[in-house]
């Protein structure tokens, strides 16, 4: 529940005063531990940040004007990986930040980078890796879906690092190793 009160004021937050941002700047948000974020162990849920690495794709998507352009479209990103490294432990009531970005893209997937911070040290990194769906569950590549929300002279991506390859290639084996099993 904590959650969705953190995505209504999200929500409000861009509508009303965030600072629309480029595609390739990163956002930043602001959160605190909550009582409810944290587990058995009185430190933040591991669920909590990957819940809050959602909130900071929408966020961004938000921010740089994709998410009304997509809807408009009938474009949809959805998450198809997502993992994090924990470095630090959060514990309530501690205030901490989150920097999200797109790193890279590759044909209809999406690489986001978030990092968790406070007081300038790095608490812990996420990676989720979203997949665009069109209507009739077509998948566009991000250029033309760049393309179909108006935006001109799409860039290429930056270079896709080793370790973001090497997850497209997992992502891809997968689900061509998912399409050619017998059904149960």
């Amino acid at each position: 529940m904590n959650l969705f009160f953190r995505l209504i004021i999200l929500i409000i937050r861009n509508l009303t005063v965030a600072k629309p941002i480029d595609y390739l700047e990163p956002a930043t948000l602001k959160f605190k531990v909550w009582i409810t974020d944290q587990d058995a162990f009185q430190h933040m849920n591991n669920a909590i940040y990957m819940s809050i690495a959602d909130l900071a794709v929408i966020d961004l998507l938000m921010r740089t004007g994709v998410a009304k352009n997509m809807r408009k479209n009938g474009i949809s990103p959805v998450v198809v990986h997502k993992s994090c490294t924990y470095l630090k432990m959060l514990k309530f009531p501690q205030a901490y930040e989150v920097r999200s970005r797109f790193t890279a893209w590759d044909g209809s997937y999406i690489f986001f980078e978030h990092l968790f911070e406070r007081n300038g040290k790095l608490h812990a990194r996420a990676v989720t890796v979203g997949r665009l769906v069109g209507r009739r569950g077509k998948h566009p590549t991000v250029q033309e879906a760049m393309e179909t929300l108006g935006w001109e002279n799409v860039p290429e991506s930056p270079p896709l690092t080793e370790d973001e390859q090497r997850l497209l290639a997992a992502i891809r084996a997968e689900r061509a190793a998912t399409k050619s099993a017998p059904e149960a």
